[in-house]
């Protein structure tokens, strides 16, 4: 497997940017990702560094990854879009915040459905095993057994780090430990 190392926004294991519109989603399928990712900047992903409006299914991650912020297993940051049934094995390591085992951030509408986590997830702050960041949409069904490590005390959990808005069901499996490192 190959090593990608980048210093530019949008680096993804099977595709950097993804944008579309809610008239023409993109569907990202079946896919797998087996490269490092070393990145000094942000969204970046084993699967998809920036989705809006696409759909990703069936995917896995099952290399470590490393980034500034905004940074998931499957997906960095996620607009519109949905995730399911999706695995994360590799660790997930930002040097800043915005981290999480299936994506670094999800917003506007977007649904994280049924994936697994089973990979460390390590931040500052906004750390999640399933999400860093989730600011609308659905959190639901999903199953973390990573560890969550995290540097400060602020917007850290299980499975979502910083909540603001949207659902976060009942049906979320959160396994693993959170654990402060210094």
């Amino acid at each position: 497997a190959a090593t990608i190392y980048s210093s530019k926004q949008y680096a993804g294991g099977i595709v950097g940017h993804c944008s579309a519109n809610s008239d023409n989603r993109i569907l990202i399928d079946g896919c797998v990702n087996t490269g490092i990712i070393h990145s000094t900047s942000r969204d970046v992903a084993g699967i998809v560094g920036y989705a809006n409006y696409t759909d990703i299914s069936n995917c896995s991650n099952k290399s470590d990854l490393t980034a500034a912020s905004s940074i998931g297993g499957i997906v960095g940051i996620a607009r519109y879009s949905t995730i399911t049934y999706c695995i994360n094995i590799g660790n997930v390591t930002s040097n800043n915040l915005l981290a999480g085992g299936i994506a670094g951030s999800a917003s506007y509408s977007t649904t994280v459905s049924s994936n697994v986590n089973k990979g460390t997830v390590t931040a500052n702050y906004k750390t999640g095993g399933i999400v860093g960041e989730f600011t609308g949409g659905m959190v639901s069904a999903n199953t973390n057994e990573g560890n969550v490590r995290y540097v400060s005390n602020s917007y850290n959990g299980l499975i979502v780090g910083n909540h603001s808005g949207g659902t976060i069901a009942d049906d979320n499996i959160a396994g693993g430990q959170l654990v402060q490192v210094q």
